[in-house]
């Protein structure tokens, strides 16, 4: 969808100024386009949107309408009319229907949407995408105002006549016979009014010096816009590779001063490369400073799809277990670091954050490979005799949370009444498998 928008905010407004020509391409084109926008509209009664009071999805369709017809539902239609059937309707009305095409211009705001939603859902750099953003943005603004100059200044003429002075009807246009040698000139003159440059420009009617002049104001902005993103982006790139190389220049000393092998200061390296490039004190930082609610509500999204995961937690409530996910111990396993090691005493829960961890025997036979959101130990919590059965290797860098059986049990201790539930939980689960 963020694709076949940006194709009709480019497509479109080339359709506008050279449909006129009664090109057949162009109006096979831009009726494809429309459908398709009106295919979108019609999705638009039917997907659901996440309201922020109640924090629920809401399906129900007769909510759904109502929420999209009072935001940008007229302009989408407007925006999508088929302005060939009302001027087949009503004779030579399409000078004053296609100035209705100029409103998909809008539509640009919805394309910002979804491609931020794809940026989050597939967890793109933000920095990078801002960048990308802008870029995209200055291009179909750069493209908009190309194509208006060729089309304001010629429904102006078709309207009051030609032969008024204007450019559109000057030598140098009439000389392009192609739609790719018109649409240059347009896309010179657009740039030279966006840098406030159209008192270089041959303007002599009022709608060619109406239209420079709104094109220099909306140069001026748009170099402001420019200006202030490029700065955001220089500024945070800048602070977050000087803090980054500034910790490397410390760690280096750091392993010169204590004579560390050459082996060992790789994977110290790699360690602090991965713990920077997770920013691992983030989340503990933005825990620390928010209220006692939203650590609560913080805690539990964060580390819900590990507890989700252990049958074990779901008799556990909500309170309870953000106390315990509280109590979570993150920790980083280069590659082939031992996790676990057979014949060694339990010692808590293990759930795997990100990265794959390989299974072996205790004669070191490969039994399988676990992944994201995998977890081991969970007996340990309650029986402190029982020992590993398996060695656990990380096949790869590692971020392992671990709730160790100190902690849980401490917690335990004020709801004891819970305790005993879980715990005969675990035997009969026990007594399952010994069967």
């Amino acid at each position: 969808m963020v694709i076949i928008g940006i194709i009709t905010l480019i497509i479109n407004p080339i359709f506008i100024s050279f449909y006129m020509n009664k090109k057949e391409q162009w109006y096979i084109f831009s009726n494809v386009l429309d459908g398709i926008i009106l295919c979108d509209i019609i999705m638009c009664f039917f997907t659901g949107y996440y309201d922020h009071w109640t924090n629920i999805v809401i399906l129900d369709r007769r909510l759904i309408a109502v929420k999209y017809m009072k935001s940008t539902f007229i302009v989408d239609v407007l925006s999508a009319l088929p302005y060939q059937l009302i001027d087949f309707i009503v004779y030579k009305s399409i000078w004053y229907c296609a100035m209705f095409k100029l409103i998909k211009i809008i539509r640009i705001r919805a394309i910002i949407i979804y491609s931020r939603r794809l940026c989050c859902i597939y967890h793109m750099d933000r920095q990078w995408y801002q960048l990308f953003e802008m870029i995209m943005i200055i291009i179909i603004s750069i493209h908009w105002a190309a194509c208006l100059e060729y089309f304001i200044p010629l429904t102006v003429s078709n309207i009051y006549g030609r032969n008024r002075g204007s450019w559109i009807d000057s030598p140098a246009l009439k000389e392009r016979t192609t739609n790719y040698r018109k649409y240059l000139i347009c896309l010179n003159r657009a740039i030279i009014a966006l840098v406030c440059s159209a008192h270089y420009l041959d303007t002599k009617t009022p709608d060619d010096i109406l239209l420079n002049i709104v094109l220099s104001i909306i140069g001026i902005l748009g170099f402001i816009y420019v200006l202030a993103q490029l700065m955001h982006f220089i500024i945070t790139l800048h602070s977050a590779t000087k803090k980054h190389y500034k910790h490397i220049q410390q760690l280096q000393e750091y392993m010169r001063y204590k004579e560390l092998p050459y082996a060992l200061q790789c994977r110290l390296l790699e360690y602090f490369n991965y713990y920077n490039k997770k920013d691992l004190d983030r989340h503990q930082r933005i825990i620390n400073q928010v209220s006692s609610y939203l650590q609560e509500e913080l805690i539990w999204h964060t580390y819900k799809k590990f507890i989700n995961n252990v049958p074990l937690c779901q008799h556990i409530p909500k309170s309870v277990v953000s106390q315990l996910t509280n109590m979570l111990h993150s920790v980083i396993y280069l590659e082939n670091d031992i996790i676990v090691k057979a014949g060694e005493e339990e010692d808590g829960l293990y759930f795997i954050s990100s990265g794959t961890v390989a299974v072996y025997t205790n004669l070191w036979k490969e039994v399988c490979h676990l992944g994201d959101g995998a977890y081991f130990g969970d007996l340990a919590l309650f029986v402190k005799s029982m020992q590993h059965t398996a060695n656990i290797i990380a096949i790869e860098t590692c971020e392992i949370y671990i709730l160790y059986r100190v902690n849980f049990q401490t917690i335990m201790e004020s709801h004891p009444d819970l305790f005993n539930i879980l715990y005969n939980t675990v035997l009969k689960f026990v007594k399952k498998l010994e069967s």
